[in-house]
């Protein structure tokens, strides 16, 4: 009903009935209640489950799309091209009008398609009730060979970066419009996008292993609660900040992880809460060069993680939402030689000589360091999966 086809169930029915938008007939499209699949008895249409029948009705809405639809929501929001509607996979439902975007699983498989509606206060992307939680978008272009993935927080912001970076190439007097896509700043980057960070799901982590990930943030304000008279940490930032814990954590980590600042304790009081990267790239106007320069202007607002949030993931703050416990403290044992040590790692992990290598070195350095009452600062750089992240655990204990 969500999409319009306004099924019609009556008590004890076995099947019920709706509008049929594949063949353009009222009453022909069937569910049956205790499988719920379905199909149109007229023109057999999307026979199957409710995956089946989202996927058939999306080709169905993207093949109707006209350019004019397409220009009037570039106009709308001000893009430079309705090429990067169309690779995003936005379309319009050939049933209520309202725009559509496709949301994808880690396999890069479609299970949610998002709605754009008024919910009373705002415009936003509403899943599909039914079909499970959230996805990601943008996984219509994914690459897997890319290095770099930027994450974004809304539709809009992965769009506006996806077009701007398809239309910008880097050369020694800095950026500069271009018109090819391997010579572009797009060639060796995804872009993906999720409705909100603190919708971010586990199971889509082995995506980014080894990558160098770019998380954007918005510029969210902290929030006043009336009834306790504090203030909550800015949303969008503390959304950013479980990924980045989920992500270092991870089996398989990313490469790298990178954050864009907006200001000091996650964003800047002089820009509007909810002001973000889309807000900054247009606000320069339509012309190519001028959003070249604020896409400049972002890139230097990109850094690495807050040492807190680094910290916080070394301790083991998991974020975890599955009612498990979030923080899981390590216990020393007494160990007086390195044989002991490696035997007792060996049962937690698939040994490696590297992994023996990059162990006893860290060890080296810090028994060999006498720093009293002073932080040691120990560089590790290697591939990922090496137990780097698992190594500074123990260590800190």
């Amino acid at each position: 009903n969500a999409l319009g086809i306004n099924l019609i169930y009556k008590k004890g029915a076995t099947n019920v009935y709706g509008y049929c938008p594949f063949c353009d007939s009222e009453g022909k499209f069937k569910v049956t209640v205790a499988t719920s699949g379905g199909g149109c008895v007229k023109c057999s249409g999307a026979t199957g489950n409710q995956y089946h029948f989202i996927r058939a009705f999306y080709d169905l809405c993207m093949k109707s799309t006209k350019d004019s639809d397409y220009a009037e929501l570039k106009n709308q929001k001000n893009l430079l091209s309705i090429e990067s509607l169309k690779d995003w996979g936005v379309c319009k439902s050939v049933i209520t009008g309202r725009w559509l975007c496709p949301g994808y699983n880690e396999k890069g498989s479609l299970t949610q398609l998002y709605r754009y509606t008024y919910d009373g206060t705002r415009w936003a992307w509403f899943p599909i009730p039914g079909l499970g939680k959230h996805a990601l978008m943008g996984m219509g272009k994914f690459d897997p060979k890319k290095p770099v993935i930027g994450l974004c927080e809304g539709l809009w912001d992965g769009v506006a970066l996806y077009e701007i970076l398809g239309l910008t190439k880097s050369t020694e007097d800095g950026y500069r419009p271009t018109g090819s896509y391997e010579a572009s700043l797009l060639a060796d980057k995804n872009i993906l996008s999720f409705p909100a960070a603190k919708v971010f799901k586990e199971s889509w982590l082995g995506l980014f292993s080894g990558a160098v990930v770019v998380l954007l943030a918005q510029n969210d304000h902290p929030k006043l609660n009336e009834k306790t008279g504090t203030y909550s940490p800015p949303a969008s930032y503390s959304g950013m900040e479980r990924i980045a814990k989920l992500l270092m954590g991870y089996k398989d980590p990313p490469a790298e992880i990178r954050l864009l600042h907006w200001g000091e304790k996650g964003y800047n009081p002089e820009l509007k809460s909810g002001y973000d990267l889309r807000d900054e790239l247009i606000s320069t106007g339509e012309a190519l060069e001028s959003r070249i320069t604020s896409l400049e202007g972002l890139e230097r607002r990109i850094s690495g993680l807050p040492n807190e949030w680094i910290l916080g993931a070394i301790k083991g703050v998991s974020g975890e939402e599955n009612g498990e416990e979030s923080k899981k403290h390590l216990k020393a044992r007494v160990c007086t030689d390195y044989k002991t040590l490696v035997t007792a790692w060996r049962k937690a992990m698939r040994w490696r000589e590297s992994m023996d290598q990059v162990l006893s070195i860290m060890l080296s350095v810090a028994a060999s360091t006498v720093q009293v009452g002073d932080q040691l600062f120990l560089q590790v750089i290697g591939a990922a999966g090496g137990g780097k992240t698992k190594f500074c655990d123990a260590m800190l204990v």
